[in-house]
This record gives structure tokens, sequence and C-alpha cells, in this order.
């Protein structure tokens, strides 16, 4: 349950001011303003004047003007709440729901709520519906929370008018309506609710129907909540103006938001800035951002940690060092982070920091792929084929590759080509590396300009093939290059030939030697010891955060 502070009701200060200004009293240094105050609530408390009790509760409470002591500030608040009054009949039933200055005891505190509720006091009401949707202190009662929510809500209360909202939006305990939401968070909002202006801008940014995206009103609510140090929302405003989706984007102005939300602890401005740091090889502020939201338990963030200790950084006067990188992968998989999981799967089948272990890695590389990470499915694929066992082979190989990983595609392309673990099929072989070579796989453009120099699978085109081993030579596979200049050394002997005699009954002279075909390549593996591929820009991970590429 989440308990509200205590509430004391506004106090006129004149009298306070009055002496403050008096000569007199500033020149008798024997008088203290604390003392004189409390004199006079405790004259009136021990009258029987409920504000005053109240109001020594609070103090008490809080430790203001007094020493801490909230068994004190349970006894006037009960003596407040006993002459019914509401304010301190809510105070008392927060401290018996904590267990301040007492045992916990969620059925008294209750009591109390319902009876400051009956009054009509609103925070009492919003408690009430807490109480009876969580069913702490009383049995659960979703409709009659319902009823308690819509009280407090109407009579003012931005708390319980949030909250309605969200029930509206989710439909739960009432029917959907995200224009009655609006009309509650906006009664809300503009009574400065923090959590309300939030809430509207995300309706606003993203659209709920039949609530339309408003990017300008977005803007305005998210904007009131930010600069009320709202970090949530700050950090909301920083992708908005990064993106420009209020107007022309401004990267220094979403800097500066992410900048603030990220000093005060909101992680996926955290996880931001060191992405952008990395992208631009800042790496110390890089650095200080990943462990600022490493310490938050941000799996992403401690991954790209492992990664960073893993290679060594020199601008960081880091060597490589597999132990720190492995613990910074553990802390991030546990948190079931495939990246990481497939990380340390790499780490363990190519033996970084410890000896090789297949079955470790398996079994890493099993968990992430469960939970769909192509790079794992390959590489688990990969170990399988390693062992003959073919069908397994095949099954995680194929999913990698509908999943759009070029390196599978590529992959399953050599399996349709050898006939390993399906039907041999050139066609659905040449399909599949033109997926990956798309993408720009080069051993996949390799693969599939020696099916068009072969025609197989495909027509026969030396020209096309040509232009694949150069999209493949051009990114340095070695094999590629070797058939390209064979190609065109073979264009250059064709030149020098002079055409063809007009056609003769005598057979023709032997053809030249055929160009010898490399056998297909093996299976790829993924170079542990390249970096992650960078980003292709600024993640959104104000609501999901997306990983970077694995290696």
């Amino acid at each position: 349950m989440t308990m509200k502070s205590l509430r004391t009701p506004l106090l006129i200060a004149t009298a306070i001011a009055t002496w403050a200004a008096s000569p007199t009293v500033l020149a008798n240094r024997t008088v203290s303003l604390a003392d004189m105050a409390l004199r006079y609530y405790n004259q009136a408390a021990q009258q029987g004047d409920p504000e005053a009790q109240n109001r020594l509760g609070v103090l008490y409470d809080q430790g203001q003007l007094v020493a801490q002591n909230p068994a004190q500030a349970l006894a006037w608040f009960r003596r407040a709440a006993e002459q019914g009054y509401p304010v301190a009949q809510y105070n008392l039933g927060l401290l018996l729901a904590q267990g301040r200055g007492t045992a916990a005891d969620p059925a008294q505190a209750a009591t109390w709520f319902l009876k400051a509720a009956e009054q009509g006091y609103p925070p009492a009401q919003e408690q009430m519906a807490t109480l009876l949707d969580q069913g702490l202190g009383l049995k659960a009662d979703p409709v009659q929370a319902v009823v308690w929510l819509k009280k407090a809500a109407q009579n003012g209360n931005p708390e319980a008018q949030n909250a309605l909202a969200l029930r509206l939006l989710e439909g739960r305990g009432l029917g959907k309506d995200a224009t009655e939401a609006v009309r509650w968070l906006s009664q809300a909002a503009e009574t400065g609710s923090v959590v309300a202006q939030h809430n509207l801008g995300v309706i606003y940014r993203e659209g709920q129907a039949p609530v339309a995206r408003d990017p300008a009103l977005a803007l305005k609510w998210l904007g009131a909540a930010a600069n009320q140090g709202y970090s949530a929302a700050q950090n909301k405003l920083g992708w908005m103006l990064e993106k420009g989706e209020a107007g022309p984007a401004d990267p220094a102005a979403a800097r500066a938001w992410f900048q603030k939300a990220a000093e005060a602890g909101e992680v996926h401005s955290q996880l931001h800035l060191a992405q952008l740091a990395e992208q631009a090889r800042a790496w110390p502020e890089a650095l200080h951002w990943y462990q600022r939201a490493a310490a938050q338990n941000n799996a992403i963030a401690q991954n790209q940690l492992g990664l960073i200790y893993l290679d060594g950084k020199a601008a960081l006067s880091l060597a490589p060092d597999a132990t720190a990188a492995r613990a910074w992968f553990h802390k991030a998989a546990l948190q079931n982070n495939a990246d990481a999981l497939a990380n340390l799967g790499i780490m363990a089948e190519t033996g970084q920091g410890s000896a090789i272990d297949l079955a470790a890695a398996r079994a890493w590389f099993q968990t992430a792929a469960d939970l769909g990470h192509p790079l794992a499915q390959t590489r688990l694929g990969t170990l399988f084929l390693q062992q003959n066992q073919i069908q397994e082979a095949a099954l995680w190989i194929t999913r990698a590759a509908e999943a759009g990983y070029a390196p599978a595609q590529n992959n399953l392309g050599t399996l349709f080509e050898k006939g390993q673990g399906l039907t041999k099929d050139p066609v659905q072989a040449a399909a599949w590396y033109r997926k990956a070579a798309d993408q720009g796989d080069r051993i996949a453009q390799f693969n599939l300009g020696l099916l068009f120099r072969d025609g197989v699978g495909v027509a026969r085109n030396e020209e096309t093939a040509l232009a694949w081993f150069q999209k493949s030579a051009e990114q340095g596979h070695a094999k590629a290059q070797f058939n390209l200049a064979q190609l065109y050394e073979r264009l250059l002997e064709q030149a020098k030939t002079p055409p063809p005699a007009a056609p003769s009954p005598t057979p023709p002279a032997t053809p030249p030697a055929a160009v010898p075909v490399p056998a297909p390549p093996a299976m790829p593996t993924m170079a542990p010891s390249a970096p992650p591929a960078a980003p292709a820009g600024p993640r959104d991970n104000s609501s999901a955060p997306a990983a970077h590429t694995p290696r």
C-alpha cells in the first residue's frame, strides 16, 4: 500500500510574522520562537483543541521544533481523532498502518481511515479505495473501492483523480473511457499534480483512442511536470525534443533534460546519455553513466560494462579484463538479459578468461535462444551441427533466419545447398543467401556469387556473379577477391580470343579448363573479439529500453 504524508491544516502565520518583526522580541535573546510556538500549541492542545493536538502530532512525527517521537505523535493524533477531527483520524490511520510509534495494525488503521472518509475527507477516501482494492486491513471489495475513489476524485483529490483516470484507461473496475480519463487527469494536472501532468502528457504524446495524438499538448504537460523536477517527464521531454516530435529537433535542449533526469537518478536517461557518449567515443562519460545505470540494476548497462571490460579501452586506461566482464554479464544474465546470456555463451565457447567449455556455452546459448535471441539461436545451431545433431541445428538456424538475422540466413542457405538436416534445395539456398546478402553479409554475398557463376539454383550469369563477388571482396572476403580475380582473368582471355569462324562440321577445339569452384564455406562463426555493432541511432527507451547489438 502506498501511504501518504501526514496532513495539517493551513496555519495563519500573522502572529509569528509580527513577533519576528518586533524589536522587543528580537532584543530578548532568551525568547525562542520555537519555544513560543510549542508553548501555545501545548496550551491549546491541553484545552482539547483538536487542530493543535493534530499539529503537535505532526511536529513529533517529523521531528520539527521538537525531537522526533513517533509514540508522542501517535498519542496526540489519537486525542484529536477521538474528538472526531478527520485530519487527525487520517494521520492516526497512517501511523497505525505503517507501524510508527506502535505495532502495525492494518485493521485499526482501516477503522480510522473509514471514520475520516465518512466525514468527506478526500485523502482518507482515496486511502479507503486503496485498502479495499488490495484487501489491506479489511476484506477486498473492488466495487466499493471504485465508489470511494470516485468520491475522493469528485471532492478534488488529485491523487484519486489520477488513480481514477488510470482505471478508466485500463478498464479496471470501470469501462474503458480515455476521454473521461483525460478529463480527470486534466483536473488533477491543473492543480499542479506532477504525476497527472506526466500521465496526461504521455496520452497526448502517444494517443489513446478516441483521444488523438497532440504533440503540442504533450510538450506542454510533460514540460510542466519536468519543470517541477519529475524525472520521468524530463526523460520523455528529452525524447520529444531530440526527435523533433513537436517542432524542429533540439538536441542541445534534449540533452539538458536527459542530464537533469539522469542526475536525479532516472535510469533510462542515464542509459541514453551513456549510449550517446559511446557513439561519440567519449568513453569516460559513457563509463560514468553506464556505471550509474548499472548500480540501479539496469541489465542493459550491466551488459555494456561487460563488453567494455572484455575488450578494454585505451581511452579509459582499461586493459581487457575477462573476469570483470564475466561478472557484469552475470549480473545482467540474472535478469534474463538475452544479450548478456549470449555473451556468456561466447566467452565459454571461445575460452575467454577460462578454458573452453562447450557444455556451458550450449547452456547459455539455449537460455538466450529460448528468449528469442537470434545470435544465440545461430550459435546454438552451429554447436548442434558440430556435434552432428543436424535436425536440432536446422531448427535453431531456421528460427534465427526467419527472424531476419543475416548470419543465420546465410547458414540456412548452406544447409539447403548441402542438404544437411533439410531436403537439398538449391533454389531455397539461393533465396536465403539473397536475404542475407541484401543485408550486407559478405559470406552470403560470396556464396550467392558462386551460385550465379555456376548456375546452381539460379540461371547462370557471370555478370551477376561478378557483382556479388565485388560486394563481398570490398568487405575483405579473401575467396571472393580470388574468384573475382579469376573472373576478370577469364574476361580478359575472352577479349583476346578472336571471333569464332563460320560453323564447320569438324568438332570444336577443347574448351579452356573451367575455373575451379571452391567448396562452399564452412559455417560462419561470430568473432568474439570484434566490437559490438553500434546502434543505428538513439533509442527511445522511455518505455521499453532496447539493448545494444551483442557481439
